[in-house]
């Protein structure tokens, strides 16, 4: 709304009011779909938010510092460096025991300037360039702050996180793990997947240390319905796969014996139908015989 009053006076190709049409549609989609999308949602979705944020943060404020003379241009600038203020008061204070102090500073900071963004101009004269600079910290204190205790932490697994931590940092895996004497096994094949597993964490793992292809059953979360029993079976039996590592498992852990999918079909029938050996502490299963 903000970008659109500011652009209010150019001609109908004005590249500014493109820029915030182009930006401000990008954030109502994206934000749309994620309010009502549904299933698996992991909190770094939003990072396809950033861009769009970036875009018209720049863009219409740049616009509002230049119209400031302006009341209503004075009003939103006070509105978007206030509401900024205010959120990062609020993320910062979901982990209270890391620097309280910073929350503290960017209210402090955020009510200075919220009130200088409301004095005209010609009244602040030289203040004007401390007050652009007390909105730049405020607009930027929280999510420097996050981005500090983000590079400060180590990280692993598949769900990345920002902010500080406050838990062990680091997504789910598979129960299967790539040790020496599996990937050994696995290099050692030469059919068309070294093996099969559900899940691709797990299936991701195995084909990274052993180079060779893995069928991830079920996909990410290993509760999609493919490969089906029936396509699983021909499989093996044209001599395509080696062995069936079990344990594996994605988001959902759909892979064992009764899960989700097809993958708790595919290990029941596995199961039953060969012989269970043990290699490096993971349970495999010959296919080829």
């Amino acid at each position: 709304m903000a970008g659109l009053w500011a652009t209010r006076l150019g001609p109908r190709t004005d590249r500014t009011r493109a820029a915030v049409v182009l930006w401000g549609g990008w954030l109502i989609v994206t934000g749309l779909v994620f309010s009502y999308m549904q299933g698996t949602v992991h909190p770094y979705y939003s990072v396809a938010l950033a861009p769009a944020i970036a875009g018209l943060v720049a863009v219409v404020g740049r616009e509002l510092w230049r119209q400031r003379d302006d009341l209503v241009a004075r009003v939103f600038l006070a509105a978007m460096v206030g509401v900024t203020g205010f959120w990062s008061f609020r993320l910062l204070a979901r982990t209270p025991a890391w620097h309280p102090e910073l929350r503290y500073a960017v209210a402090a900071t955020t009510a200075v300037v919220v009130l200088g963004m409301l004095v005209p101009p010609r009244r602040l004269a030289t203040a004007a360039a401390v007050v652009a600079l007390g909105g730049v910290l405020t607009l930027v204190g929280g999510s420097g702050g996050y981005a500090l205790a983000t590079a400060a932490v180590p990280h692993s697994g598949s769900i990345p996180s920002a902010g500080p931590s406050v838990s062990p940092r680091g997504g789910f895996g598979g129960d299967a793990s790539a040790d020496s004497a599996l990937s050994d096994l696995l290099k050692a094949t030469t059919t068309t997947w070294a093996a099969a597993t559900s899940g691709s964490q797990t299936a991701a793992s195995l084909q990274l240390a052993s180079g060779r292809p893995v069928m991830a059953m079920g996909g990410f979360t290993g509760s999609d319905p493919a490969p089906t029993l029936a396509q699983f079976q021909q499989w093996v039996q044209e001599g395509k796969i080696s062995y069936f590592v079990a344990g594996g498992r994605g988001g959902g852990g759909g892979g064992g014996p009764g899960g989700r999918g097809s993958g708790g079909e595919i290990a029941t029938w596995v199961q039953e139908n060969y012989t269970a050996t043990t290699v490096g502490g993971t349970t495999v299963y010959d296919l080829r015989g």
